[in-house]
């Protein structure tokens, strides 16, 4: 069964699911909330964002590219237009501009701490950036301080291995040296020697066997038996032995210098590899020192990590934190529109009270130009409305003591241009018709009686011949009823001008207020309206026959209207 169907029936039983219901669908049901809310501000005069709407009955429809070029102007999409018209709520212009500047001073306050919530939303964002790049880098420094100390101690075992190497030949070198002439090299020398001493013995011979063969060895008369050369031979081989053993003298000096420089280079190469034994001890001992400063810089390294990670951690725990500002900013931004959206109809208030007590059109550009911009969460749209008050009191400096001030008394009964207005007041109640008469109309709807007058007639569009170009602006309405009234006897009646009412009690230059000041706070009755146009409406009630104020209308000689104006260029 479908949903549709289920819901034609209204019978949960034909649900394959049993007690269970298909869940709501959340988001639709806003769609209708929203649709609801539209419709309601829309038929009852109030904006998006449920503002009341002070708009002429038959207002010209706002230009789509106009509001293009206010979004273009500094307005971010979505965001609330400043335009439009304050409705007036009774208070003048000094009092309303006063709250309206609190209210933008409060504006302007939430404005400053929503800048400063999000300065410090970037700022943990940054501190917690800088935090997580430092623990990057503090990791990196701790890898090639840790290939750093490896090198070291690479360089301290080649060192260690190349000292081992220079000892060995010292000790080679020394061993040499100490041990002196090997066995066999002696033996050499020994031999040499011996053969040299054998080649002296044999010097002694050669000439002793020389000299032997020179002595004749035949005795008698026969001469010979002697060799003359013999000694000369002899002496030539004792010589040639001689030189022989010269010869092995010197091969023996040769063999034993050899040996001699053969000890003094062994001698050097020791005391070289001793001087290597010294650098490289030295060496190794720098080296020896940079390992541990290494070690050293490795266990900072590690206490570095351990802060920056126990602030990391505080910085994402603590309470003051990125969650807290992140927070402050939605709420402050959501609590900061609403100001705006709560300080803006002041404003305008405030200048459709400065327009209704002045008339002056140049207020019209003000409150135009948007001041809240979405792109920037609105920052400055205090300073933007500070800035349009400014003006709006530079105008009301300007022109605010300028004007004439006037007063007009009015009698129906001279208006009325058709016998006494008393006479005719009688009629109308006796149920008889009036025709209008100078502007004025008399009537009986019902029991109340009603007199009108159009301003119009009166002529003060050229009053003090001053010309159609001046605006007359009204300050103040009273009515006089002269008719007999008892001993604290009152009346009820109103005075209409428009949509505006005042009521009327004692009728003796009434206004509607109980003391009349023209310093009030408050618009008296009628107060801004054009004196030269409008239609003034006094009602009676109970006026009928069998009506408690019929004797009192019927007792009307005349009906006095005070009108109070202020003349004031157009």
């Amino acid at each position: 069964m479908t949903f549709a169907a289920w819901l034609s029936v209204g019978d949960t039983a034909n649900i394959g699911d049993g007690d269970f219901l298909p869940p709501y669908n959340d988001v639709l049901l806003g769609y209708w909330d929203k649709l609801e809310l539209r419709l309601y501000n829309l038929r009852h005069n109030l904006s998006l964002d449920g503002q009341p709407l002070n708009l002429p009955l038959y207002a010209t429809p706002v230009d789509p590219k106009t509001l293009q070029r206010q979004q273009a102007g500094g307005d971010g999409t979505g965001s609330s237009p400043a335009g439009g018209q304050g409705s007036v709520q009774g208070w003048r212009y000094p009092l309303l501009v006063e709250r309206a500047r609190s209210a933008v001073s409060l504006l302007t306050q939430f404005g400053n701490s929503l800048q400063t919530t999000l300065e410090h939303q970037d700022n943990e964002k940054m501190t917690l950036l800088l935090q997580t790049q430092q623990q990057a880098i503090l990791k990196q420094q701790h890898d090639i301080q840790q290939n750093n100390l490896k090198g070291l101690q690479h360089s301290l075992t080649a060192l260690q291995a190349s000292r081992d190497g220079a000892t060995l030949r010292q000790k080679h070198y020394s061993d040499l040296i100490n041990g002196g002439l090997s066995a066999a090299e002696i033996a050499g020398l020994t031999l040499r020697s011996t053969a040299m001493i054998t080649n002296g013995v044999a010097t002694g011979l050669l000439i002793a066997g020389g000299i032997a063969n020179a002595v004749p060895n035949v005795f008698g008369l026969a001469n010979g038996g002697s060799e003359w050369g013999a000694p000369l031979i002899g002496s030539g081989q004792a010589t040639q032995v001689g030189a022989g053993i010269q010869d092995q003298s010197a091969g023996i000096s040769e063999v034993t210098a050899g040996y001699q420089r053969r000890q003094e280079e062994w001698a050097l190469q020791r005391d070289i590899a001793d001087n290597e034994i010294t650098q490289l001890d030295v060496q190794i001992q720098s080296l020896q020192e940079q390992i541990t400063m290494a070690q050293k810089q490795i266990t900072l390294s590690e206490t570095e990590q351990a802060n920056a990670q126990a602030i990391y951690d505080l910085q994402t725990t603590r309470f003051t934190g990125q969650a807290l500002y992140n927070w402050m900013a939605g709420r402050l931004s959501a609590l900061y529109y609403q100001m705006y959206d709560s300080t803006l109809p002041i404003c305008l208030q405030a200048k459709a009270a400065l327009v209704q007590e002045l008339g002056e059109k140049e207020s019209d550009s003000l409150f135009q130009v948007p001041v809240w911009n979405d792109l920037w969460q609105g920052l400055l749209a205090g300073e933007g409305l500070s800035s349009e008050l400014q003006k709006l009191d530079a105008i009301w400096l300007a022109r605010g003591g300028i004007g004439l001030e006037a007063i007009r008394t009015v009698s129906l009964d001279t208006l009325f241009g058709t016998g006494t207005l008393s006479e005719n007041i009688n009629k109308v109640l006796n149920g008889e018709t009036v025709s209008p008469s100078g502007g004025v109309t008399l009537a009986l709807i019902g029991d109340i009686f009603q007199a009108t007058l159009d301003l119009s007639q009166l002529g003060l569009d050229n009053s003090y011949n001053l010309g159609n170009e001046k605006k007359r602006r009204i300050k103040r309405i009273a009515v006089t009823l002269p008719t007999l009234l008892g001993p604290y006897q009152d009346l009820e009646a109103t005075l209409a001008m428009g949509a505006e009412i005042a009521a009327l009690s004692h009728g003796v230059n009434d206004g509607g207020r109980f003391v009349t000041d023209f310093n009030d706070s408050r618009f008296l009755p009628f107060e801004g309206r054009d004196a030269t146009t409008g239609t003034l409406e006094l009602n009676i009630f109970h006026a009928g026959k069998e009506g408690t104020q019929h004797e009192l209308v019927a007792n009307l000689s005349d009906i006095i209207v005070h009108l109070n104006y202020i003349i004031r260029d157009a």
